[in-house]
């Protein structure tokens, strides 16, 4: 599954990612843009799925999609300069050594070539990396070759490469020695896809067909609605067209009652079809999330984004779980009328009723 444009920008100012944080629903927004502007608790409304976090935005997790795509993108941009990351002033890089994840410069390239710890590294060109990482390409980019490293929030200096399993949090391996010294933990690059993210969103997927299932019945049942309204209409003006200007009242008296029967059964349907829309985005958007994982974040960030994907999946499921499966009503609607004794008793003469399917 691919993302829209959109996915890549704020859901609130609509440019480009700025210190991408994801929201409570997994949208993405920049983090100046949800940071609160007094002291009261932090509450932030997603303008795509209306969805509420309460969450501090420096609590949140990183975009890393977004990031890892930007930085593809960067380097696609023959204009865009790509800079040395060894040197204090801004040099164009001409290498990146895959194994130190670091841009080198010509100077820096030769003098890694040399050092003992690095003579032996991976490094590619420029020129090769935008052809390995290309986007327009039959085959996956090759992310690995442009990601940077996680630093430990606390070792500033680590990468993370465990995942411990009783925090639930990404730790390096000083870590181990302090905080987690007893923990349960694991090497990041030793759990496979994320430990089966995409499997455990198996009824999630499940759960979106079946509400495509309903909102197709939905929509079977509106354009029943609807024929069986105009139907019901024609019959109505057919019969009136026969009677005398005193027929008048009694067909405007009818349309009215047509009109509001439809309008009650109608609106119950579109409310029922908004919401099945609203959980099949929502469900819809939660797969093509964690699909999008797969493609654009490393293991690493993915399990950053477990406990999240998680409470999401949890939540979404949740509610559709109480959706209906069947349409609110097959109401349709029929004219009942009775020509012959219509002077007698005009003002008593046809009716509107629902039918149901």
């Amino acid at each position: 599954a691919e993302f829209s444009e959109n996915r890549w920008t704020c859901a609130i100012c609509s440019k480009s990612l700025d210190q991408g944080r994801h929201l409570g629903c997994l949208h993405s927004a920049c983090q100046k843009c949800i940071e609160p502007t007094n002291s009261a608790e932090p509450r932030t409304c997603c303008p795509r799925c209306r969805i509420v976090t309460t969450v501090h935005p420096r609590k949140l997790p990183f975009d890393y999609l977004a990031r890892n795509y930007h930085s593809l993108l960067q380097l696609q941009d023959a204009e865009e300069c790509v800079y040395c990351d060894q040197c204090c002033d801004d040099e164009d890089a001409t290498h990146r050594c895959l194994e130190c994840q670091d841009y080198l410069c010509t100077l820096h390239f030769k003098a890694h070539e040399k050092g003992r710890t690095t003579q032996g590294h991976d490094v590619l060109g420029l020129s090769d990396l935008r052809a390995r990482c290309k986007l327009s390409a039959p085959r996956r980019p090759d992310l690995l070759s442009v990601r940077r490293p996680l630093m430990c929030p606390t070792h500033k200096e680590r990468p993370l490469e465990l995942y411990c399993y009783h925090c639930s949090f990404c730790i390096c391996v000083e870590c181990t020695l302090t905080n987690h010294q007893d923990h349960n933990f694991k090497l990041i690059r030793n759990i496979s896809s994320a430990e089966g993210l995409v499997e455990r969103l198996q009824p999630a997927i499940q759960t979106a067909g079946r509400i495509s299932d309903t909102m197709g019945k939905v929509d079977r049942a509106q354009r029943a609605l609807q024929e069986s309204y105009d139907s019901a209409r024609s019959s109505c003006n057919t019969a009136i067209s026969e009677m005398i200007s005193d027929v008048e009242d009694l067909r405007r008296t009818l349309l009215a009652r047509v009109d509001e029967k439809f309008a009650t059964s109608n609106g119950a349907l579109q409310q029922q079809h908004k919401k099945l829309a609203d959980s099949k985005a929502s469900l819809e958007f939660t797969t093509t999330f964690a699909a999008a994982s797969q493609r654009f974040a490393s293991n690493v960030e993915m399990m950053k984004l477990k406990p999240y994907v998680d409470k999401q999946v949890q939540t979404v499921t949740s509610a559709t779980s109480k959706l209906e499966t069947q349409p609110q009503n097959s109401d349709r609607v029929e004219l009942i009328m009775d020509l012959m004794p219509f002077k007698k008793i005009l003002k008593e003469t046809g009716n509107i009723k629902m039918l149901s399917a």
